[in-house]
Order: C-alpha cells, then sequence, then structure tokens
C-alpha cells in the first residue's frame, strides 16, 4: 500500500529507479494507467497503415462500407486525414468537427478510438481541409 500525501486527491507519486542495458539503450518505458470506462477515449491509440487490432477488417473499404460494419456493431466512427507508407513514415491531421469523407473513399487505417468508436484514417484528397495549427494533435 502505498502511503500518499494528504491533499493530493487521487494523485500519488512513486518513485521508480531503473538501470542497467535497457534503461542505457533508452528502450525502457513504464506506463502506468487505468482501463478505460466505456466510451471514453483510448490514450494509448496506435494510429498506423492497417486495422489495429486485425479483426475490424476495414482498411481498403470505402468508408460507407467501414460505417455500415460499426453501425451494426453499435459503434461510431472519428476521422483523420492522412495516410502512412510502407515504412511506417507519414502523418495525419484532425479535420474540423463535422466533416466527414464521401462514401466511397477508401479507408487508409482503423484503429480502436474508444470501447464504442474506431479511428478511420482517409487519404488527403484536393479540397480537403488543412491542418489547424490551433489544435493539438490527436495523440
Amino acid at each position: 500500500m502505498l502511503d500518499c500525501p494528504p491533499g493530493r486527491g487521487t494523485a500519488c507519486p512513486l518513485t521508480v529507479e531503473l538501470s542497467g542495458e535497457a534503461v542505457r539503450r533508452q528502450a525502457t518505458e513504464i506506463v502506468i494507467g487505468r482501463t478505460a470506462r466505456p466510451g471514453e477515449v483510448y490514450h494509448d491509440q496506435s494510429p498506423a497503415a492497417g486495422d489495429n487490432p486485425p479483426s475490424l477488417r476495414l482498411t481498403g473499404r470505402t468508408v460507407a462500407q467501414a460505417l455500415a460494419r460499426l453501425r451494426a456493431r453499435h459503434m461510431s466512427a472519428v476521422y483523420l486525414i492522412g495516410e502512412f507508407k510502407k515504412d511506417g513514415s507519414g502523418g495525419y491531421h484532425v479535420p474540423p468537427s463535422g466533416w466527414r469523407p464521401e462514401g466511397g473513399r477508401r479507408v487508409a487505417g482503423a484503429w480502436m478510438h474508444s470501447s464504442d468508436s474506431v479511428t478511420l484514417l482517409v487519404a488527403p484528397r484536393p479540397g480537403d481541409p488543412g491542418p489547424d495549427p490551433s489544435r493539438p494533435a490527436p495523440f
């Protein structure tokens, strides 16, 4: 049991000392978190080409097909505009709220956004809204 200082709410400092080869190579990562509540946006989303998890099977489908599959599972979608190359490089940006890609566009990547929503990545097209520098990166 940790002895948490009073007046800090649920914040309780935890001191961790690491050493060894993994630390020297900067290969150590400690993540402390909790399970997301139903519908709560995941902090550790994994934007990449393809589907994460692979069972989504949305990449390569049209947006309309992807939305039909999601609706059948009582799920919704959020959108990003961007693309990833085969080597994993690439990027994306958040379109203005309310923007929706037309149904015939292809999904370039998909990953879990929350327990009941999926992020759909669509490749940019001329006329799409550009990045808004006042909006923070989504992840």
